[in-house]
């Protein structure tokens, strides 16, 4: 187990995990703050262990998971706050792994899955918050698992998908014309 002091604050500069592998066991970031800088979890890997973002906050920051595997692992971002920066799932992998938004708010961010693979597990977003800024999924890929948007409470601005003649099965919105807020 891995935790970092409940007073956690990172203001300015840069927090690199870089090529990080986290495997089993948990890592904590509860009640972490970090404001105006960069969070980067590039090419990191989370396999079979747990990793806790419950309660963060990224303000004004770029956060981003940039070619990260989560392999059976869970992965929480509850009640996290994410205001005014960039939360990027680039490319990431998502393969057998719980990776969670519950209560989540996200304020006039850019929130990008582009390229991500869905391939396994559950990611959901129940009672988050899209307020202001854009949720993008172009040219992510779902071929297993379950991506479950339906849950939000507030959505500004639909998310930006690819144009299907029908949306993947493993992926589930709100209802057409329904506007959660």
């Amino acid at each position: 187990t891995c935790a970092l002091p409940i007073s956690s604050r990172f203001a300015g500069g840069e927090v690199a995990f870089t090529g990080t592998r986290f495997t089993g066991g948990v890592v904590n970031f509860l009640d972490a703050e970090f404001a105006d800088g960069i969070v980067g979890f590039l090419d990191a890997e989370f396999i079979n262990g747990e990793a806790n973002f419950i309660g963060a906050a990224f303000t004004g920051s770029e956060v981003s998971f940039v070619g990260a595997e989560f392999v059976g692992a869970v992965i929480s971002f509850v009640g996290a706050k994410f205001a005014s920066g960039l939360i990027s799932f680039v490319g990431t992998e998502f393969r057998g792994s719980a990776v969670r938004f519950p209560w989540a708010e996200f304020t006039g961010s850019e929130v990008r899955f582009s390229g991500a693979n869905f391939d396994g597990g559950n990611v959901g977003f129940a009672q988050a918050k899209f307020d202001g800024g854009e949720v993008d999924f172009t040219s992510a890929h779902f071929s297993r698992g379950l991506v479950d948007l339906s849950g939000a409470v507030v959505w500004s601005a639909p998310p930006t998908f690819d144009q299907w003649e029908a949306a993947p099965a493993n992926l589930r919105l709100p209802a057409a014309g329904h506007r959660p807020g």
